[in-house]
């Protein structure tokens, strides 16, 4: 690597973190944030069946892995249980803060740049690891959720590891290295392969690509199939008893919850609407090559017109181009492409199937949005090596930086439907409780999980009483003698 290619990759590694870390606690926890408190402290936030006065504990002190799964299993049965688990240990250490709840997804956002640039540039060259490195450091939704306290930026960093794992291995076997390193291998793409599925049971779109080319490239070779067959064999007798989240009971309350989209989509009227189905696939496939449209209000589509202008170009411009690369390269880039086949056909499945079009949001499929800038970063190398084509993936990767930056100040600095710029007002609510209430008083708020929040951030425990008819976001302690005392009213802030 030379001098400047290194100057370059560390400039833009420090953008890129601080682009993550920017403004990470200090924006309320939004509605799926929450759930990922809730159950990585072993709390359960819809209301009980008596709805008498009931005692909150302080959340934090009594979680445990049974109640830690109980949580994930009737909260969020889509997702895995290892998130929620390794989140419990880690707020044990760093408390529940906005701050540190989003912190591991910002460790490995920065830590998915790294071991992407190493890939890339292993397998293919210094350039295309470069602009790899340029579009990934500023995709929009890869920052949005390296700063969401969600699983989906650690199943990307660990996908991601699992193809770099899959394609060392395949080397060692192939080239007859060392059994030591063999083994080391194999351990290694068997735990990513459990971590990455108890992440988030998606991620199974990168292995489905894994075995897809192993059976077109690798059929004739006994012995890297007998040894992939043991990895996925041994993974599918532990995965068959958990089903993702715990036992069978996990797979029943998912199709539960499946059967709930359903309904929603019904209600709102998009049940096996060909026009929703159109503009949801179209959003899906724009956020796959780069541009996320999401989460704005107003954000205009006419701003797509540069964009998708620039990739006609590059694309009418590399079949114009001679392709040098090497026949390993070539079967990388048959690797991506069957994983990006296996996400494409399973999530427009799913939406016929369904009826809803939940399979093609973009953070569902974030995990192979990387292999898409790979072939991206393949294709401009290829044009570049044709010099009087070289402004032209200039001009494209320039356009692709300023629309997400464009697009990042909008999310920052306006408002959009999920956060806004207030503070956590559980973390105030708490306080106030702990100043204010006394014996015998009683937290009322309009729901449940608003208890269950403020419990997270209070060593107090304190009666809680709900009731839906309060004004939005109103909190208040009913005191003793039937005094109301208001601690908290976000006048319809949104949270």
């Amino acid at each position: 690597m030379s001098y400047k290619t290194l100057l370059s990759v560390i400039c833009i590694l420090l953008i890129s973190t601080g682009l993550r870390i920017y403004s990470l606690g200090d924006r309320a926890l939004w509605a799926d944030e929450k759930v990922s408190a809730l159950c990585s402290n072993g709390l359960i936030g819809t209301q009980p069946k008596d709805t008498s006065v009931t005692v909150i504990n302080s959340g934090i002190k009594n979680k445990s892995f049974s109640e830690i799964k109980k949580a994930t299993l009737i909260q969020d049965s889509g997702n895995g249980l290892l998130y929620y688990l390794f989140l419990s240990c880690w707020t044990d250490w760093f408390g529940n803060s906005d701050y540190w709840l989003r912190f591991p997804s910002f460790l490995a956002g920065v830590s998915f740049l790294i071991i992407g640039f190493l890939f890339v540039r292993r397998r293919f060259n210094d350039y295309s690891a470069l602009l790899f490195l340029i579009s990934s450091s500023v995709f929009s939704l890869f920052i949005i959720y390296s700063q969401t306290a969600r699983s989906y930026e650690l199943a990307l960093f660990a996908t991601f590891s699992s193809t770099f794992i899959f394609c060392e291995l395949i080397d060692a076997l192939e080239n007859k290295l060392n059994k030591y390193k063999i083994l080391v291998y194999s351990i290694a793409y068997f735990l990513l392969l459990c971590i990455c599925m108890f992440l988030h049971y998606y991620t199974f779109y990168i292995f489905a690509g894994h075995a897809i080319y192993l059976i077109l490239h690798h059929f004739k070779n006994s012995k890297i199939i007998y040894l992939f067959v043991g990895i996925y064999a041994s993974f599918s007798i532990f995965f068959l008893y958990w089903m993702l989240n715990g036992g069978l009971e996990g797979y029943s309350l998912m199709s539960g919850r499946n059967a709930w989209w359903v309904q929603q989509a019904k209600d709102s009227g998009t049940y096996f609407n060909l026009a929703f189905f159109a503009k949801s696939f179209i959003t899906f496939f724009v956020a796959m090559t780069g541009v996320y449209m999401s989460y704005i209000k107003g954000f205009q589509v006419y701003l797509l017109l540069p964009f998708i202008g620039a990739l006609i170009l590059i694309a009418l411009l590399y079949f114009k181009s001679t392709s040098t690369s090497t026949s390993t390269s070539n079967r990388i880039l048959n690797l991506f492409i069957y994983t990006i086949i296996v996400q494409l056909a399973f999530a427009i499945s799913m939406a016929l199937k369904n009826g809803h079009v939940l399979s093609l949001s973009p953070y569902y499929n974030i995990f192979t949005i990387p292999y898409i800038f790979i072939l991206l970063a393949y294709i401009s190398n290829e044009i570049v090596k044709k010099r009087k084509f070289r402004l032209a993936v200039i001009l494209f990767y320039s356009i692709f930086v300023i629309y997400n930056l464009v697009f990042l100040y909008f999310y920052y600095t306006k408002k959009n439907i999920h956060h806004s710029a207030e503070n956590n007002p559980y973390v105030e609510a708490a306080s106030l409780i702990e100043k204010q209430i006394s014996i015998g008083d009683t937290v009322v708020s309009r729901q449940w999980i608003d208890g269950k929040l403020i419990s997270l951030y209070t060593n107090k425990s304190f009666l809680f009483l709900y009731n839906p008819y309060l004004e939005k976001d109103e909190i208040y302690i009913n005191k003793k003698g039937n005094d109301k005392l208001t601690i908290l009213n976000l006048e319809g802030k949104r949270y």
